[in-house]
């Protein structure tokens, strides 16, 4: 990216980015003399976080005896509207364990 978008990216004054650069922050050089960035160089520099991963809800259910399978297929259902609605993302896994 260019100097002016670097400055936006950032949220620092033009000036403060060449001093940033004096410091020791990555910059290449074009054909022209200009600088260009990396984001990634940058973010790397200032000690940015990388983006966290997509949100997913984490739901349990279970039931106590072999009877009640069937309450288990609707708590399941229940619970998968639950989290779609809260996180909009939903992986299940089921494991049954009747013994």
């Amino acid at each position: 990216m260019k100097v002016s978008q670097a400055c936006k990216y950032l949220g620092v004054a033009r000036h403060t980015l060449y001093k940033m650069i004096e410091d020791g922050m990555p910059a290449h050089r074009s054909i022209g003399g200009h600088y260009m960035f990396d984001q990634e160089e940058m973010d790397q520099y200032i000690g940015k976080a990388p983006a966290l991963p997509e949100r997913m809800a984490v739901g349990y259910c279970r039931v106590s005896t072999k009877m009640r399978k069937d309450d288990l297929e609707d708590k399941q259902m229940w619970l998968k509207s639950i989290c779609k609605s809260k996180a909009g993302n939903i992986k299940s896994l089921k494991i049954l364990d009747l013994g």
